[in-house]
């Protein structure tokens, strides 16, 4: 008897440690949240794999919560902020956890009658292993007898794409104007998924001004300067006969309204200076620059300007000689940012201190494209030289010349918007497999102070492409818009930088000719204004983006072959 009474007192003991262990064990993990050691990296995204109540339910009077299960722990921190109910409720929804997978959201108000509701949880909701949510879940139901079954889908492109991107919805009255909309909450949002699609479910029928948002500050509303928003190309209008809209696509822009400004100028030498804007500039056809002593009234002539090729926001001037270390002032016009944005009064000026050492550089040349031998250089294909020195463009294009092997000149015309780096235009394209030499006379040469190159000519020759080693893609552009006639197709290769384009006429066969062999993406804008380049609307003064297309596959393009059926078929009623 009194070994069994130790045996049962060992196995009380035993079962007692067994249970302040795991009561430590399991305390301790959840208090730090960290993986089990060893075993493969977990990546399995969490999923939804119960809820209430259940999906597209209808004559729902009362509602108290809304409970939702995950497939596996989810880490608490990120659910606040990540989930919401359309339309609003007044009052914020309580959260409570049931364990560390079944959390309750209770609602702090009545639903309204005849109301249909979307509950979402997004993306940024994460396991505890940092794995996130595929795409946003929803749960919808309805107070009344019937849900809304109005939709809008498509895609938003971007240099990069981003899940914090929202697609907002608002119900459009005709009398309100478009900046006042835009400073609303929207009647509906959604959230984008890891691929950059979204679908707006559960949709009343009415009409709807719909905008891509990628909310810096998380206000739900767009602000100019610094939020990125994308600007439809139409409203669309939800009724009985059509509840469903396909393709609004969308392009995140940034609105510049920011006029040009300087932010600094550096005095490189006392023939040049460099004046840096606070972003990349473009120089109008009425663009002028001065340069005076303002004490005394005096005047420096600019002898050239260029524009940096490797970064527009900055621009050289040059001159014969400024006074070392002298208080000078530059006024510049005709300069405006790539948004279009012109400076004030159209003029704009600046005071810098000049510089008191020369210039002592030796003339030379640094680079040609294309290199000498070259045998792979294309038909649309540019003759680029690269000097240390700004070169005089009238000595230049009386002393280069590029011929064919026979001795035709080849026509063209220069760029010598960067004097550094002048560039030789053919005019039309080159010829297939054939030899073409490049000469310059670099003893005739001289930079813009009248400094002499070597005493040497410079000789290249290269060969373009044979004609059989380029490819084709064809096809149709289709709409059903009556009043769309134009379009531009567009393929950049997946390796390198080459863009291609061409443009096409609405159901007429188009072709893009001489592409390399190689894997393209390719997209259709229709070029609503005709005017050969893709506008993608503005809010400062309310204008609609040019609708776009881009194909989800890739297009292999082969020698010799046309890659027949990359058609563009944009039909917003009929799922794609």
């Amino acid at each position: 008897m009194y070994i069994k009474k130790i045996s049962f007192q060992k196995i009380g003991r035993i079962i007692l440690l067994t249970l302040l262990v795991s009561y430590f064990l399991l305390n301790y993990d959840c208090a730090h949240n960290v993986p089990p050691s060893g075993g493969p990296e977990d990546k399995i995204p969490p999923e939804i794999i119960y809820h209430f109540p259940a999906a597209d339910s209808v004559g729902i009077r009362h509602l108290e919560f809304i409970e939702v299960e995950f497939s596996e722990p989810i880490r608490r921190t990120t659910l606040p902020n990540n989930f919401w109910i359309i339309p609003e409720l007044v009052g914020e929804m309580q959260v409570k956890w049931k364990g560390s997978r079944k959390v309750r959201f209770y609602l702090p108000d009545s639903l309204a009658a005849d109301q249909t509701y979307v509950f979402t949880l997004s993306t940024g909701i994460t396991d505890m292993h940092n794995n996130r949510l595929v795409r946003p879940f929803q749960i919808a139901f309805s107070s009344g007898e019937q849900l809304d079954r109005g939709s809008i889908q498509g895609q938003v492109y971007t240099e990069k794409i981003s899940r914090d991107v929202y697609i907002n919805a608002y119900i459009l009255d005709e009398n309100e104007e478009s900046d006042s909309l835009l400073r609303k909450k929207p009647r509906y949002y959604t959230q984008i998924d890891g691929s950059g699609s979204y679908k707006l479910n559960y949709l009343s029928l009415n009409k709807f001004r719909v905008i891509a948002l990628q909310d810096q500050d998380y206000d739900e509303r767009y602000t100019l300067g610094s939020d990125l928003i994308g600007i439809p190309f139409t409203d669309v209008r939800l009724d009985s006969l059509d509840p469903d809209f396909f393709q609004l696509n969308f392009y995140l822009i940034k609105e510049d309204t920011i006029l040009p400004a300087i932010s600094r100028i550096d005095t490189a030498s006392g023939q040049e200076i460099i004046i840096e804007f606070k972003e990349p500039v473009l120089l109008e056809q009425h663009f002028s620059v001065q340069v005076e002593d303002t004490v005394h009234n005096i005047h420096y002539p600019v002898l050239g300007t260029s524009l940096d090729s490797d970064n527009h926001a900055w621009l050289h001037l040059f001159f014969s000689e400024l006074p070392p270390q002298t208080e000078l002032a530059v006024r510049l016009s005709g300069v405006k940012d790539y948004s279009g944005n012109t400076i004030i009064s159209d003029t704009l000026d600046f005071s810098f201190t000049s510089a008191s050492q020369p210039d002592t550089v030796t003339p030379r040349l640094l680079k040609v494209e294309p290199s000498q031998g070259s045998s792979n250089v294309l038909f649309n294909d540019s003759i680029r030289l690269s000097f240390n020195v700004p070169v005089d463009s009238s000595l230049y294009q009386q002393y280069f010349t590029l011929e064919t092997k026979e001795g035709k000149v080849v026509s063209g015309h220069y760029d010598f918007s960067n004097l550094r780096r002048p560039v030789y235009i053919p005019a039309g394209l080159l010829s297939s497999a054939t030899t073409y030499n490049l000469t310059l006379q670099l003893d005739s040469l001289a930079d813009i102070w009248k400094r002499s190159f070597p005493d040497t000519v410079i000789s290249m020759e290269f060969t373009t492409m044979e004609l059989s080693d380029l490819g084709e893609i064809s096809g149709y552009v289709r709409a059903p818009t009556l009043n769309w006639y134009q379009a531009i197709v567009e393929a950049d290769a997946l390796k390198g930088r080459a863009h291609y384009r061409a443009l096409a006429k609405k159901d007429i066969v188009y072709q893009m000719d001489y592409l390399p062999d190689g894997l393209f993406m390719t997209k259709a804008i229709m070029d609503l204004n005709e005017n050969g380049s893709w506008d993608k609307g503005s809010t400062i003064r309310w204008q609609y983006s040019e609708p776009f297309f881009l194909k989800p596959d890739t297009v292999k393009v082969r020698k010799r072959w046309t890659t027949q059926g990359i058609d563009f078929i944009f039909n917003f009623r009929e799922k794609p």
